[in-house]
């Protein structure tokens, strides 16, 4: 049996997990309060379904660093390559959206790979598994189109930015989750779950309402 981690290690563990939990939860609400939505219906259901399964997959399975200088470039790539490619436009919610793009994605990306080679499911659940992901993508990608539309294609540097910085979080992430073992589970990881998918919610919701209602809290 492994001895437990250390506090700073707990302490740095908790951190990513808190970090990565709730960037979908930030990068949603800045980007409908930037842009709003036609379909805030199905944006709510298929966000709730689409986190709920995001932050399951992110709390059980992802087999954490036990060392800090490891955990803290896993805290801090994902913004740093945000940051570069943000560069003289910087905003906090530009900032939001830029991590999750590179951060969020990479861990979706990691969940479809799971789903693809994974020996447990049979086909037929696998073929089910790899849909929904897909879905999810898909609808990933056409919540956030605008931004990437009117900020990001057409200026090459920022595209290479976050793309390095998406595909050098993808090779960090499927490793992690590939064990495909539940790693962390019980009472803390319902409340994990609950309070992240609340969040959501909650942040779904108001940036929205703050987007109809016309305040400008973008440029802040």
């Amino acid at each position: 049996m492994s001895p437990p981690p250390s506090p700073l290690i707990d302490r740095l563990q908790n951190l990513y997990l808190i970090y990565t939990g709730v960037l979908p939860a930030a990068a949603t609400f800045a980007i409908l309060l930037r842009f709003g939505t036609r379909a805030p219906l199905i944006v709510l259901v298929g966000g709730l379904t689409g986190v709920s399964v995001y932050l399951a997959a992110l709390y059980s399975y992802t087999q954490l660093p036990s060392h800090p200088l490891p955990l803290i470039i896993l805290l801090l790539d994902g913004p740093l390559f945000a940051l570069l490619s943000l560069r003289n436009n910087f905003s906090p919610f530009g900032l939001a959206i830029e991590s999750y793009l590179i951060d969020g994605t990479a861990v979706w990306i990691a969940i479809l790979l799971l789903a693809l080679v994974s020996p447990l499911p049979t086909p037929g659940q696998r073929a089910g598994s790899v849909a929904f992901m897909l879905a999810a993508l898909g609808v990933t990608s056409a919540l956030f189109w605008p931004y990437i539309e009117a900020h990001i294609l057409g200026d090459w540097q920022r595209t290479a930015f976050l793309l390095t910085g998406l595909v050098e979080a993808t090779l960090t992430a499927f490793p992690r989750i590939r064990q495909d073992q539940v790693l962390r589970g019980g009472e803390e990881s319902t409340r994990y779950l609950v309070a992240l998918i609340l969040l959501w919610s909650v942040a779904m919701i108001a940036g929205s309402a703050l987007h109809d209602a016309g305040v400008q809290l973008w440029r802040l």
